[in-house]
């Protein structure tokens, strides 16, 4: 289920569709059925446990946090890098929130801790796993 999750942006669509998805998976696992869980007033952590499977959203995090170190302390010139630099110039985002980007969650983090820009972080990998 988490295959290549950390390519994707984070958005709460995503994080909703990912928590559905598994939280669907454990009921199945656990041969477990919605009313069955309803009927007790169980509630979805104590599935969790029972389960002992990790939460999916967490993991998603950390397997991303993971592949953009990765990526940024490569010294070629991949093209999975030129996109993860790359700026659009003269061109205008659309009306409304704009969509979510792959990199927007690091550099929001990074700016409301009030740390430098997350690609020099990123390049030094011992303080970039300490974050």
């Amino acid at each position: 289920m988490c295959y290549a999750t950390e390519t994707w942006p984070d958005n709460e669509t995503i994080a909703k569709t990912m928590r559905t998805t598994h939280r669907a998976l454990e009921r199945c696992l656990l041969k477990t059925s919605r009313y069955q869980q309803w009927h007790p007033g169980l509630r979805s952590t104590e599935l969790r446990e029972k389960s002992q499977l990790k939460d999916p959203l967490q993991y998603m995090q950390r397997m991303k946090h993971r592949w953009a170190g990765h990526l940024l302390r490569r010294n070629d010139d991949r093209w999975s890098l030129r996109v993860t630099e790359w700026l659009p110039r003269n061109k205008t985002r659309p009306l409304g929130r704009p969509p979510t980007r792959w990199a927007d969650s690091f550099t929001k983090y990074f700016r409301q801790r009030g740390l430098p820009h997350w690609m020099q972080v990123a390049r030094n990998r011992a303080v970039w796993r300490s974050q």
